[in-house]
């Protein structure tokens, strides 16, 4: 399948990266879907967990809620310890 860009800002960003990448604008368009593919498969990922957790928050123990209960998880920034 042949793709067609017939948009001037999208050609000139594709440019722009491929060249700063040093890759061809073909490889550079593949590398950028593949990058935000693996992003929002991990995004659904993690939605699907955080679903899980809403649906068993009824099973708890008291005084732990679905949004407290993966904390000793995270750090300050929200990042895995």
């Amino acid at each position: 399948m042949a793709l067609i860009i017939d948009d001037a800002e999208t050609e000139e960003l594709v440019r722009q990266l491929a060249e700063a990448m040093g890759v061809s604008e073909a490889e550079t368009v593949r590398i950028a879907v593949e990058e935000k593919l693996q992003r929002v498969r991990r995004l659904n990922a993690i939605q699907e967990i955080v679903a899980n957790i809403h649906r068993l928050g009824g099973i708890l123990p008291e005084g732990v809620d679905s949004t407290t209960a993966t904390d000793f998880l995270y750090d300050e920034n929200g990042l895995p310890k």
